[in-house]
């Protein structure tokens, strides 16, 4: 699950990722579009176990955002705390949203 969210000054992208680490992921902006990337690697199985069922999705996954409004760069910042995948991305001066003050007629 992931969730791309705005401020007035920033872009947050939360991605639930649990079961890895930091290092089993890997981050992309190219242009607008940015990716999060990785691979979840199969647990040992005992060979004397018998499984009944198994819902652990296990492999390589991918998912692109295409971000609404440029952001600088160099100031992403990325942090991964129990699961979840935080990246907070400032946007430029001119993406911010100006209020257009209306004036009354006379």
């Amino acid at each position: 699950m992931a969730d791309l969210s705005e401020t007035k000054d920033k872009l947050i992208v939360k991605a639930e990722l649990p079961g890895l680490d930091p290092e089993d992921i890997k981050l992309s902006l190219s242009g607008n579009l940015l990716t999060i990337a990785g691979e979840k690697k199969k647990e040992k199985e005992e060979k004397d176990e018998q499984h009944y069922s198994l819902e652990r999705y296990c492999g390589a996954f991918q998912r692109s955002f295409r971000l609404p409004v440029e952001v600088l760069e160099d100031e992403i910042d990325a942090k991964f705390d129990k699961g979840v995948l935080t990246i907070t991305m400032p946007k430029t001066a001119k993406s911010q949203k100006k209020e257009i003050k209306i004036n009354k007629a006379k």
